[in-house]
């Protein structure tokens, strides 16, 4: 007679292997006929929690047969390990989608946490596994959940990463656009924020950028939307001298052309109103044409700050 533990290390062995259903059946079985105390049910969810090992290892390795077998013998979905990991976590950062349709059909709660307060549909926006925020949409996963470290929500962490597919999704469900974190990010924010300074050297990278701000600003994303210490995200644009290759002057020129605010003070070494100056000047040698250009993105250009800006411009 084989003990519990025995029996134990074999059901998780088996959730890893090709014929692991066939494997479980047959140890169920023989706890059924008298092994390892007789009783399968206090077996596969006693204390030891062998039978929702084998449900995360076979959700963690897309046995979708493995997780049908558990299940029907009666293994809770949601058992989670002592980090809070449920088998759902497991086939969201594996990527399995089969795996998350079928825990998530079986009952699987969506918006239970893990150990980095993150729900199923932030952790499928972190691992970047659009399939899985699919179906976690389908199913009813909330888009404007957040998360209690830094009030992230996921269209937030989407924007962070420039996760298209996923942006789209989460707008489509009702993500909220305007939603902010504990720093005062909002996509937009973060968007712009990660698109101009994570991807420096990328110029694809800055033009799927300026792609995805025009996504969020279709759909109501408000342009001068502040984080606590008061930036915008087009003193982003204008800070460190970012702008330097088309696609950040694209960026800017949206921003701009969608109502961000030229006149207001800028909290980082230049204000937008200068920055948009030295663009204009850099493309013409005559000091009118760079008036009319900020003339037509609306700023109050007075005749000693015009004067201190030409100073400025030609000692730079």
């Amino acid at each position: 007679m084989r003990t519990s533990e025995e029996l134990g290390n074999l059901l998780v062995r088996a959730a890893y292997g090709p014929d692991g259903a066939n494997e479980i059946r047959l140890l169920a079985q023989c706890v059924a006929d008298g092994e390892a105390g007789g009783d399968v049910g206090r077996f596969l969810n006693g204390s030891e929690g062998y039978g929702g090992e084998s449900l995360r290892a076979a959700a963690r390795t897309g046995n979708v047969a493995c997780v049908d077998i558990l299940l029907g013998l009666g293994v809770p979905v949601d058992a989670a390990d002592c980090d809070e990991r449920t088998a759902l976590m497991e086939a969201i950062q594996s990527r399995e989608e089969a795996c998350v349709r079928r825990l998530v059909q079986h009952g699987a709660q969506l918006e239970q946490r893990d150990e980095d307060g993150r729900t199923a549909l932030m952790a499928a926006v972190s691992f970047g596994f659009e399939a899985g925020v699919r179906v976690l949409l389908f199913y009813g996963a909330n888009p404007n959940a957040t998360r209690a470290e830094d009030g992230r929500t996921p269209l937030i962490m989407a924007a962070a990463r420039r996760l298209e597919g996923c942006l789209q999704l989460l707008l489509a469900h009702g993500a909220h656009v305007n939603a902010v974190s504990k720093r005062g990010e909002s996509a937009l924010y973060a968007l712009v924020e990660n698109g101009m300074y994570f991807a420096s050297e990328d110029v694809e990278a800055r033009q799927q950028t300026v792609r995805l701000v025009q996504l969020l600003l279709k759909h109501g994303a408000s342009v001068d939307c502040e984080d606590i210490s008061g930036i915008v995200p087009l003193d982003l644009c204008v800070s460190d001298g970012l702008l330097v290759a088309s696609p950040d002057m694209e960026l800017f020129s949206l921003l701009v052309r969608s109502g961000a605010d030229l006149n207001r003070h800028a909290h980082r070494t230049q204000t937008p109103m200068a920055a948009l100056m030295r663009i204009a000047s850099a493309r013409s040698s005559a000091f009118i044409d760079v008036e009319i250009v900020l003339v037509v993105y609306g700023c109050s250009i007075g005749h000693a700050l015009k004067t201190c800006l030409l100073l400025e411009l030609r000692q730079s």
